[in-house]
């Protein structure tokens, strides 16, 4: 069985790669202005997606909410990601995301 870790936990559980991961990705790489905050959400949603990393992706849609992306807007990129990605890997990231997306 396995642990669902998202960034809440991951401290508890790895001190370390929550360090790096607060100081290094999102206190420096997510702060960078020559992308906007919106921009990296659709990149971080998709490469995801791409990747059939679907644990990590409910933190990160959650995020996009919370950052102005509209529901509607998250429903677009999946419809855009079948062509890209594969349906396969839609429909796989529509099975673990919550039903309000």
């Amino acid at each position: 069985m396995y642990k669902q870790i998202d960034i809440d936990n991951l401290q508890h559980i790895s001190p370390k790669i929550y360090e790096l991961s607060k100081s290094v990705l999102f206190d420096d790489i997510w702060q960078r202005e020559g992308l906007d905050i919106k921009t990296r959400c659709f990149s971080t949603m998709s490469v995801l997606i791409a990747q059939g990393r679907y644990s990590q992706l409910e933190w990160h849609i959650k995020n996009a909410l919370k950052e102005g992306i509209q529901k509607e807007q998250i429903q677009e990129l999946l419809i855009h990601l079948v062509f890209y990605v594969g349906l396969p890997n839609v429909i796989s990231a529509l099975e673990n995301i919550s039903e309000e997306i």
